[in-house]
């Protein structure tokens, strides 16, 4: 029989023998799936390397985003005011006599067994711009006592023997349709007789206002933009009136009143009123006066807009991301900076077919390292309706940061698709020269010494200065080959290490309208110009260790950007 001891001393063992076998299983596990299985987070670690060395260490590193952010709308704004020019406004009434009412005889009577009275109904079609109404007739026969009602209110009762003046309605109640009765008194004891009238000739009649040109209507329009960035705004016309011969002047604006008064006659009003009154789209204004004549002319509406300020972002690059490199000061950016140098400058004057920064100061163009048959295809703007133009440059069109234009990727000269071409030379395709030989050097650039210098096995002291991009390898570090010379020659800066690319995304809100923009990373100004619904950057060689920042300028265009993404990627 066993002892408790031994028993649980076989069952430590045990333990630590399954223990023992777990950890040396993950230690041969592949990097990549030790660090999922052990739950480590992507960084970037470095091992070895010192000020003035490019010795990289043990790099690792997984895509990461390092800022988002959701800008929304950012308004283009080519002026600072606008001016929304009127036609003249010419405004004046017109009286006229007018008969409303006309009816050729009538006829009543009141006897002991027979009688007759008479209803007649007439209509004022605009009652508030009618005056001076009157009743006519003439009479033919007369006998009795005539009694005449308005709407059931009597307003004439007595015997007429003669002509008779007209009745004046006009204070009178009366509505848009009315009703006049005819009456006449009965004959009392005289039983024989009759009372009678036959008037002729009836009319009603009045003086009507025509207010139809009293009020005239002009529109403008204003755009999103405009709207959304007004400050203040104002209404500048000329009235040519007479102060006493008018009434009060009323604008509408959006059927806002913005003014009633009697203006200066003969001189520039200005009236200032409130931006919400504005509306993006089409805006009403309406000139309408009671009394009088008015011509009013020079008529603007003027808005001022905002003091535009556009949106800054920064985020934050870690120290582990970068290392020391010894940029060479070469003798000619020291000494001058002529057309065709590879120098970050563009000379005046100089074509942009014969100097690659010319080139890049214009949108959406791309660069041929090879001269191409036609001189004037050097610099181009690949589009995808002409990707013939692909064939022309055998080095293969790419844009400052060295990507072939969508239309160009996978072929030949195509930097950053991880392939080499069939035939396509090292000397044309970054991929192609570390394809041959991982330890070789690469030149972003033509070289000073030409197209044979681009892909290099080695570098001796004579060489390091001769590609304009600072050469780099996939499997040696520049420094070793190129050891510094001196202060005077070189200066040391901080550079992404090799392998590694801070990418900036934008995402707009739709892909049809044409997108145009200035970014501004730490300084350095790239050109966004696009038709499609997002686009991609890379910023790499403007980048610094700690804080960075990015600015967005409209051109030509309102933006609205859904997202903005920067991130580190392996390549």
């Amino acid at each position: 029989m066993f002892k408790k001891g031994q028993t649980a001393s076989g069952a430590a063992t045990l333990v630590a023998l399954v223990a023992g076998m777990l950890i040396l299983y993950i230690l041969f596990l592949p990097a990549d799936v030790r660090q999922d299985l052990l739950g480590e987070t992507g960084s970037i670690s470095t091992s070895g390397g010192s000020s003035g060395s490019t010795d990289y260490g043990d790099v690792v590193i997984y895509n990461e985003t390092i800022m988002e952010e959701s800008p929304g709308r950012i308004d283009y704004l080519k002026f600072s005011e606008y001016e929304h020019q009127l036609s003249a406004v010419n405004l004046y009434t017109v009286t006229e006599a007018e008969t409303l009412f006309s009816e050729e005889s009538l006829y009543i009577k009141n006897g002991i067994f027979d009688k007759l009275f008479r209803n007649l109904t007439f209509t004022i079609d605009d009652l508030e711009n009618t005056e001076n109404i009157l009743l006519s007739f003439n009479l033919e026969r007369a006998k009795g006592r005539l009694s005449i009602y308005l709407n059931g209110e009597k307003i004439f009762d007595n015997e007429v023997t003669g002509i008779m003046d007209p009745l004046d309605l006009s204070d009178r109640n009366l509505e848009y349709e009315n009703l006049l009765t005819f009456e006449v008194s009965d004959v009392g004891f005289a039983f024989w007789t009759t009372n009678e009238y036959q008037l002729t000739g009836i009319k009603i009649t009045g003086d009507v206002t025509d207010i139809s040109e009293q009020s005239s209507k002009n529109t403008f329009t204003v755009t999103d933009t405009e709207k959304f960035n007004i400050e203040s705004v104002k209404m500048k016309f000329f009235p040519d009136c007479t102060p006493r011969g008018v009434g009060a002047l009323k604008i509408y604006v959006n059927n806002e009143n913005i003014y009633s008064s009697i203006p200066d006659c003969g001189q520039i009003n200005i009236v200032e009123f409130s931006p919400s009154v504005i509306s993006a789209g089409d805006n009403s204004v309406i000139f309408k006066t009671d009394e009088g004549t008015y011509l009013i002319y020079q008529i603007m509406v003027e808005t001022e807009l905002k003091e535009q300020t556009y949106p800054v972002y920064y985020f934050d690059l870690t120290e582990t991301l970068f290392y020391f490199s010894e940029e060479y000061k070469h003798e000619q950016f020291l000494i001058e900076r002529e057309c065709g140098d590879v120098d970050d400058y563009c000379p005046v004057g100089c074509d942009e077919d014969l100097d690659i920064d010319c080139c890049f100061e214009g949108s959406n163009n791309y660069w041929c390292d090879i001269e191409p048959d036609d001189e004037d295809d050097r610099c181009a703007s690949v589009t995808e309706a002409d990707t013939s133009k692909c064939d022309r440059c055998v080095s293969g069109y790419e844009d400052d940061n060295g990507y072939a234009p969508e239309e160009c990727e996978d072929r030949c000269g195509d930097d950053h698709d991880d392939y080499c071409p069939s035939g396509c030379s090292e000397y044309y395709d970054r991929d192609c020269c570390f394809e041959k030989d991982e330890d070789n050097f690469w030149c972003n650039d033509v070289p000073i010494y030409g197209l044979e210098n681009v892909c290099e096995t080695s570098l001796n002291e004579n060489e390091c200065d001769d590609c304009p991009s600072t050469y780099y390898s996939n499997g040696r570090s520049y420094s070793s080959e190129c050891p510094s010379t001196g202060s005077d020659s070189y200066d040391e800066v901080m550079k992404v290490k090799p392998g590694y690319e801070v990418v900036l995304y934008l995402y707009f809100a739709d892909d049809t309208e044409h997108k145009a923009a200035h970014v501004y990373i730490n300084g350095h100004k790239s050109y966004v110009d696009t038709y499609s619904d997002d686009y991609m950057r890379t910023i790499t060689d403007y980048v610094e260790e700690g804080s960075n920042s990015i600015k967005i300028e409209p051109d030509l265009t309102t933006l609205d950007i859904r997202k903005l993404v920067v991130e580190i990627e392996e390549y």
